[in-house]
């Protein structure tokens, strides 16, 4: 695939396809916006796809998670930080060593 269609091949006993697909927002302005298409284009597999919301109205069911520096987990998962702050300053969180901010 290139790199906005991707293929991957199933084991032909495979009867069920869960994807987890995540709401990356939308470019709202200039050339990109006609072409800028996120998500499931099409129904992954034969037949209609059933859609739902991942609930987090109520966060005590979430499994939270540590990261360790330099680690790449092999799936979604939810990371929960703690940040304490002694003296109140302007402050900023710098993302730039993450994939996503």
């Amino acid at each position: 695939g290139d790199a906005k269609n991707v293929s991957i091949a199933l084991p032909s006993s495979m009867a069920r396809l869960d994807l987890l697909v995540e709401n990356c927002g939308r470019v709202n302005y200039g050339r990109e916006l006609v072409d800028d298409r996120k998500g499931l284009l099409e129904p992954p597999l034969h037949g209609t796809p059933s859609v739902s919301c991942l609930p987090l109205a109520d966060l005590s069911a979430i499994e939270w998670h540590s990261i360790k520096p330099g680690s790449s987990p092999a799936a979604p998962r939810f990371y929960r930080g703690h940040l304490q702050i002694n003296d109140v300053h302007d402050t900023y969180l710098d993302t730039r060593g993450l994939s996503k901010g």
